[in-house]
């Protein structure tokens, strides 16, 4: 059994604005170690993942506006 690993998201928008494309890259990504419990792991992955796509969720947000100024 695995003792440590990684979760990592890797995420890449393309948006079309103003006639230019704009490629947009996220990433987070954590080492944890592995935990006896199962249903604790599985608790803890989850929170992780939602708190990836917030992060990811809001750094999305805030270039969307920077772009919208350039």
């Amino acid at each position: 059994m695995a003792t440590d690993y990684k979760i990592l998201v890797d995420t890449k928008i393309s948006i079309n604005l103003n006639n230019k494309n704009n490629i947009l890259n996220f990433s987070e990504n954590i080492n944890i170690k592995s935990n006896s419990n199962s249903f604790e792991q599985n608790n803890y992955e989850r929170n992780i993942k939602k708190n990836f796509a917030s992060s990811i969720k809001n750094k999305f947000i805030i270039k969307i506006f920077n772009l919208d100024d350039n």
